[in-house]
């Protein structure tokens, strides 16, 4: 890495709510060819900054995307097929393990220790793709140039981890890093509970699959429980993600 690179992104972990300096690392950045780590300090400047929309067409067009603007407070970005993405930075979130007891959704009872997993940024689809089994979900998340999420990635994009804009800024602290429910223990409504911090919907009816052999993660609101068993020929929901290239 250039060394005027390594120097400006270690003032930036500093101070990022410093736009100078936010400024200056996403300038020296896209000159090196790192869109990534840009497109991370621009995201500090505002929605409407020149370097942010700068940094994030040129990660749009390493992954042969179509940058759609900021939505919700994310960058959204479009496949070729018409499948529509936001951009989940990465970081750490709290998790409690495979299964979840009761917490947000009934307050006061037991639920499992937990501990924060660190999970990469990630294109998560805005929409699951429902009715399909999971060889079929693989192969059509491939022909995306994604797969099918880790359980760690679904939960990271499902609750927002302990910073909704990533640890590197860390600007927006998470209200609730270890609510079960996406919108958090004070939602009044099903629907808001089943939103996440950045505008995805989880429906608590739909199982959506994970990457992981025999399992099923799901977002059960009666329960708060995240994984079960697998049913042969049952139809999954699946919702790609797509990485994002190492720099």
């Amino acid at each position: 890495m250039d060394r005027r690179l390594q120097v400006l992104e270690r003032a930036f972990r500093a101070d990022p709510r410093d736009g100078g300096r936010a400024a200056d690392l996403a300038a020296a950045a896209l000159r090196a060819g790192r869109p990534r780590l840009a497109l991370t300090a621009a995201r500090t400047l505002g929605p409407e900054a020149p370097l942010r929309t700068a940094a994030a067409r040129r990660l749009a067009g390493r992954l042969h995307l179509t940058y759609l603007g900021v939505r919700e407070g994310c960058d959204a970005f479009a496949a070729p097929l018409g499948v529509e993405f936001v951009l989940v930075p990465g970081g750490a979130f709290l998790d409690e393990g495979p299964c979840a007891w009761r917490s947000s959704v009934a307050p006061g009872s037991l639920r499992a220790p937990a501990r924060p997993v660190a999970v990469g940024d990630l294109l998560v689809a805005v929409d699951a793709w429902p009715g399909l089994d999971r060889r079929a979900l693989r192969e059509r998340a491939r022909a995306l140039g994604g797969r099918l999420p880790t359980p760690a990635e679904w939960k990271k994009a499902w609750r927002g981890g302990l910073y909704l804009d990533g640890d590197a800024s860390g600007l927006q602290p998470n209200p609730e890093p270890d609510r079960l429910a996406p919108g958090g223990s004070s939602a009044a409504t099903p629907e808001a509970l089943m939103r996440s911090p950045y505008g995805l919907l989880f429906r608590a009816d739909h199982r959506e699959a994970s990457c992981v052999a025999q399992r099923v993660l799901c977002l059960d609101l009666e329960g708060g429980r995240y994984e079960r068993p697998l049913v042969p020929g049952r139809p999954l929901v699946g919702r790609p993600v797509i990485e994002l290239p190492s720099e």
